[in-house]
């Protein structure tokens, strides 16, 4: 895992190309490049481990390229539950929860992530508070789809059980 320089990420990709992803959707490209300036952004080989289980969730992290995975551990057991693709976000539930990461995430290919600590999180409600509304409806809208892909997932098991 490698800290890149948010000034290289502008030459190598247009910020309206993130406006493509269901988070960065709807917010304007100053509140974008005010997160990528302020944020952390990571450079993650495949199987690269972005954090496990218990670490401190003082942050969120959105797919800015590549594919995670997130891989639940509950008493012993390791189970993937879910892959976290372009625009999507892991963290974000322990980070508002106050909650310890509940799981490991692994990179399954190449990828690069943008680091939102809560002070940016925040700071950004008084920078650009149009934006943060639009962020935290975005967030709000993918931990429903997340909820609904895992309730899916538990009737069906259920049902093949």
């Amino acid at each position: 895992m490698k800290l890149l320089n948010s000034a290289g990420f502008e030459q190598q990709r247009e910020l309206s190309e993130l406006q493509q992803g269901s988070l960065f959707g709807a917010m304007s490209i100053e509140g974008i490049r005010y997160l990528i300036k302020n944020g952390k952004l990571w450079q993650l080989d495949a199987d690269d481990v972005l954090y496990e289980t218990g670490s401190s969730a003082n942050h969120f992290f959105i797919v800015c390229q590549g594919e995670l995975q997130f891989i639940k551990v509950h008493e012993g057991l390791h189970l993937g539950t879910r892959f976290i693709h372009f625009g999507e976000e892991v963290g974000y539930v322990a980070m508002i929860s106050l909650q310890p990461h509940g799981g490991r995430v692994i990179a399954q290919q190449d990828s690069l992530v943008l680091e939102i600590e809560c002070n940016l999180y925040a700071e950004l409600q008084s920078v650009h508070p149009q934006d943060f509304g639009i962020l935290t409806l975005n967030l709000a809208r993918d931990m429903a789809r997340n909820i609904q892909r895992l309730n899916a997932r538990l009737v069906e098991d259920c049902i093949n059980s």
